[in-house]
């Protein structure tokens, strides 16, 4: 699903969805040119790659076993940039820069995977809203910036009501901010996350290095995290196994 300065709402299962534009927003099968068939896997956005858009999610929609090569094995938020031209004589075009706000309620996301960051959903400069959902068992296997279930750059996002189990990455098992981004979490349950540690195999000498994982839950690089319960009913717990 492809979503380019639109309205788009989602309330459906959403598994291995197909791509209509560049490998963005889905796998996709393509014939070879013997006939038979090969699944190419979407770089950005496994499911919904959406571009200055509006997106909601709602409902009980489930996200399973997307991947791509690149960011958000799920979904993949970022901004449209288009040039306006001036039709005044000495005055430059301007332009106009649209975020994605992203709002998910009462979703589920489990086993996508990210070749790069965010295992379930990525999001530069971009807003988003999550309530009443799971992420489970989501992997980014980026081994700079990670984020296993979300990877937030220069955006700015709330949660409450969220569970994370599983999940994991390099760096933020559940989840990794970067570039000014803000999170405010005031209800969540993390179990089970971790930071994997990476290796790297030099091919030429077949030697190995390995560098530790950071931040189980969250790891939180020139951004602010604020973590606050805002009513008797919010509670906040991080640790413990899934």
């Amino acid at each position: 699903m492809l979503a380019h300065r639109g309205h788009c709402k989602v309330s459906t299962e959403v598994k291995k969805a197909d791509a209509h534009n560049q490998g963005n927003g889905g796998s996709k099968k393509v014939e070879n040119a013997d006939g038979s068939e090969k699944t190419v896997t979407a770089n950005c956005g496994g499911a919904i790659y959406a571009a200055g858009a509006e997106i909601t999610v709602a409902g009980t929609t489930t996200f399973k076993n997307n991947t791509v090569s690149n960011q958000g094995g799920a979904i993949y938020a970022t901004t449209h940039s288009e040039t306006v031209k001036s039709e005044t004589e000495g005055v430059e075009d301007t332009t106009v820069v649209t975020p994605t706000t992203l709002t998910v309620s009462g979703a589920t996301f489990t086993e996508n995977v990210a070749g790069a960051e965010g295992g379930a959903i990525y999001l530069t400069k971009s807003t988003y809203t999550v309530t009443h959902s799971t992420f489970t068992n989501n992997e980014s296997k980026h081994d700079v910036r990670g984020g296993g279930a979300i990877y937030s750059t220069a955006s700015e996002g709330s949660m409450s009501g969220v569970t994370f189990t599983g999940n994991h990455s390099h760096k933020g098992g559940a989840i990794a901010l970067h570039s000014g981004s803000t999170l405010t979490v005031s209800s969540m349950v993390a179990k089970g996350n971790y930071a994997d540690a990476y290796v790297k195999v030099d091919e030429a000498t077949q030697t190995s290095t390995s560098t530790l994982g950071f931040g189980g839950v969250f790891y939180v690089n020139n951004s602010t995290l604020y973590l606050k319960e805002t009513s008797e009913d919010d509670e906040i717990v991080l640790g413990g196994s899934g």
